[in-house]
C-alpha cells in the first residue's frame, strides 16, 4: 500500500507525510525447498512554505529493504542440489547448496538475511512555472546477522529534477529532466570460527573489497496536455560502471550503457479514452579482464557462471521495440473499466527463449 496526507498549519505553512510499503512472500514446496520473505518500505515526512508564486519544501527520507531466504531439503536424494551466489558480474560460488561459501546452511544464522537502511533528505523549490528538486540518500547494507556479517555494501545516491510548465488557452506544456547517481561498494568479511570448551567465537580479521558499482541515469521528457488529448515523449539513458575484484590479482571492469526512446498518446472521445504507446531501445557492453600483478604466482581464477552471464547481457543490450494499446470506458459516478495490451520484440537474440513477450491487463477503478 502507499498513501500520504497534508495539513495546513497556517496560511503559508503546510506539513505532510507519505509512506510506501510492500511485503511479499514466496515458498517453493519441492526440493530444493526455500522460503523468501521480502520487505520494502519508504517513509517521507516533510513541510512546505508557500507565499504567492514561491514555494519551498523539505522532506526527510527513510527507506528499508530486506529479504531473507531459508532453504531446506527433506529426506535424501540420488542427486545433489546446487546453488550459485553472485558476488558481482556473475562471479561467485557455485557448489552444493549446503556448502560453506553459499551461507544457505550456516550454523548460528537463520537463513540468508539481506537488508539495508537508507537515510536522506530532499529539497524542493517552485517559482511560477519552474520547479526544481535535489535529493541525497546514504545507505548501509549487510548480508548476515549478529556476528556473522559476510558482506557489507555501503552506498550513496544523489538525484536532481528540473521542470518547467507553460499554460495557454489550448494546452499545457511540460518539460522535465531527471538526473540520478548511485554508487556502491561491497566488501567480503574474513571470518574465523574458534571453538573452546564448547563455546564458538567468531573473529573478524578484516574485509576485502570485491565489487564497486556506479550508475548514472539521465531522463529528459516533454508532455503536452490538452482538453481532449495528452502526448508525452522522452528518453531514458543509463550508464553502469562495475569493477569486480573477487580474487587477487584478477580484476574485471565492465561498462554497460543502455538507452530507450518512447512516446505515449491518449485521446478522449466522449466516455472513451484510447491510449497508444511506442518505444525503441538497446544497449552496449564493454568488458576488460586484467591482472593487477602478473608475477603474483596465483594459478586459480575466480569462477564465473558464464552461461547465465551471457544470457543476462544479451537481454540488457539487445535492440527492442515496444508497443501498447489501451481502451478505457468511464461509467457514471467515476467508475471506469480499462483493457490494455503490451508487446515487446527483441532483435538478434540467440540465447533468450523466444523474441516476443506479450502482456494484457483488465482494470476496474473509481475516480473521485
Amino acid at each position: 500500500f502507499d498513501g500520504g496526507f497534508a495539513y495546513d498549519l497556517s496560511g503559508h505553512w503546510r506539513i505532510g507525510a507519505a509512506m510506501d510499503f510492500e511485503s511479499a512472500n514466496m515458498a517453493k514446496r519441492k526440493d530444493l525447498r526455500h522460503n523468501n520473505w521480502k520487505l520494502d518500505m519508504t517513509v517521507t515526512p516533510g513541510f512546505l512554505y508557500h507565499r504567492g508564486d514561491l514555494a519551498i519544501g523539505a522532506s526527510y527520507i527513510f527507506r528499508k529493504t530486506s529479504e531473507s531466504i531459508k532453504a531446506e531439503q527433506v529426506g535424501t536424494s540420488e542427486s545433489s542440489y546446487f546453488a550459485f551466489l553472485d558476488k558481482g558480474l556473475m562471479y561467485g560460488v557455485y557448489s552444493v547448496w549446503e556448502g560453506s561459501g553459499l551461507h544457505l546452511s550456516e550454523a548460528g544464522v537463520n537463513g540468508f538475511p539481506v537488508k539495508d537502511f537508507s537515510n536522506g533528505a530532499a529539497l524542493q523549490l517552485q517559482y511560477k512555472g519552474l520547479f526544481a528538486e535535489v535529493e541525497y540518500l546514504h545507505t548501509q547494507g549487510s548480508v548476515g546477522e549478529k556476528e556473522y556479517i559476510w558482506f557489507r555494501f555501503p552506498g550513496n545516491e544523489a538525484g536532481a529534477m528540473v521542470g518547467f510548465k507553460v499554460h495557454n488557452d489550448k494546452a499545457s506544456h511540460y518539460a522535465r529532466i531527471r538526473m540520478r547517481y548511485k554508487g556502491l561498494e561491497m566488501s567480503e568479511s574474513i571470518l574465523e570460527k574458534v571453538t573452546e570448551n564448547g563455546v564458538t567465537t567468531v573473529y573478524n580479521h578484516g574485509s576485502n573489497r570485491i565489487l564497486a558499482k556506479e550508475t548514472v541515469t539521465l531522463a529528459p521528457e516533454y508532455e503536452v496536455v490538452g482538453r481532449f488529448f495528452e502526448v508525452k515523449a522522452g528518453a531514458d539513458l543509463k550508464w553502469n560502471g562495475n569493477l569486480s575484484s573477487q580474487m587477487y590479482p584478477y580484476a574485471c571492469h565492465q561498462t554497460l550503457t543502455s538507452w530507450k526512446a518512447y512516446a505515449d498518446a491518449l485521446f478522449s472521445a466522449g466516455r472513451f479514452d484510447i491510449g497508444i504507446k511506442a518505444a525503441f531501445g538497446g544497449g552496449a557492453l564493454r568488458e576488460s579482464y586484467r591482472l593487477v600483478d602478473a608475477d603474483s604466482g596465483v594459478q586459480t581464477e575466480p569462477f564465473r557462471l558464464q552461461e547465465w552471464y551471457d544470457r543476462q547481457m544479451e537481454y540488457l543490450t539487445a535492440l527492442r521495440s515496444e508497443a501498447g494499446l489501451s481502451l478505457r470506458y468511464d461509467f457514471p459516478k467515476g467508475i471506469y473499466m480499462q483493457a490494455e495490451g503490451y508487446w515487446i520484440h527483441g532483435f538478434g537474440l540467440s540465447l533468450a527463449t523466444g523474441s516476443d513477450r506479450l502482456a494484457t491487463a483488465l482494470r476496474i477503478g473509481l475516480s473521485f
